[in-house]
């Protein structure tokens, strides 16, 4: 019991210090503000700019009042009501950063759309009651095949990407990120409305185009080399993550509905054909 409660005890206390430190930051330094729908990369951009003067770095997935309520709502049903530092940082700081009168830069992460689905599973799948299971493993193997189909193609999950984008970026930031298309040549684009800034680029150019973007957003000749973390390839589950990333089929009418939303088409435009030739049965 003493072990329990000692635990719990540390936990509240690294989340205090937390926040602690994030207040300090930011009453001295410009704020820098991940904030995406989650496995889409931002994990390893937060622990690549944390440590960067004269910045202070935040991490969240959500500022809107409904998204935090969502979050909260989740861990409440799936994970017993522990909430995750990411999530105590908006609550604490979402008027703060909102409200905030200087400079504040934003960066914001897309992501094929199934693709980040599966790794999203796949990192709460304790919660889904998703077993670890291996190809000679038939039985568990088919098991979460089927359970892993089924999350994909529940009601409302493909758009899940246009109502994030139009509570946190759009109603929440004030920012139209449908305004321009996307720069595929660059491999980003660059939004300005008041004091705010944002940065919006595709995972699938981190690796390529993160440092360059970086130099031109914050205005710094600094080399900012992204730092990997929270990577599913490198999980406890990466076997299991990549036999079902190689052999997950599912209806093609579903994959279709994921092409058509408005997300979809801004951001993967003529990717259509490609998608459905991945995913569908």
């Amino acid at each position: 019991m003493l072990k329990k409660y000692t635990k719990k005890w540390y936990k509240i206390r690294s989340v205090y210090h937390i926040l602690r430190n994030l207040l300090t930051g930011l009453n001295k330094k410009e704020p820098i503000v991940v904030l995406t729908i989650g496995k889409v990369g931002s994990s390893s951009i937060y622990h690549t700019l944390k440590n960067i003067t004269p910045y202070q770095c935040f991490h969240v997935h959500c500022l809107s009042k409904n998204g935090i309520k969502r979050q909260i709502q989740f861990h409440n049903i799936y994970d017993k009501g522990k909430i995750p530092p990411n999530i105590r940082v908006a609550q604490v700081f979402q008027n703060k950063l909102l409200n905030h009168s200087q400079n504040i830069y934003y960066i914001v992460i897309v992501r094929s759309p199934i693709d980040r689905l599966l790794s999203a599973i796949f990192q709460h799948h304790d919660k889904f009651n998703i077993k670890h299971f291996t190809s000679t493993h038939e039985e568990n193997y088919i098991k979460a095949i089927d359970l892993i189909e089924s999350k994909i193609t529940e009601k409302g999950v493909q758009n899940e990407f246009d109502i994030w984008i139009q509570e946190e970026i759009q109603e929440t930031l004030g920012i139209d990120i449908f305004s321009q298309p996307y720069n595929e040549e660059k491999g980003y684009n660059i939004y300005k409305k008041e004091n705010k800034n944002l940065l919006l680029m595709k995972m699938e150019r981190l690796n390529t185009d993160f440092t360059s973007a970086l130099k031109i957003f914050l205005n710094t000749e600094q080399e900012i080399i992204l730092d990997q973390h929270n990577v599913g390839n490198e999980k406890e589950y990466r076997e299991e993550y990549r036999l079902v990333k190689n052999n997950l089929k599912i209806e093609e009418a579903v994959v279709e509905n994921f092409t058509k939303t408005k997300y979809f088409q801004h951001f993967y435009t003529g990717q259509e054909e490609e998608l459905i030739k991945k995913w569908s049965k």
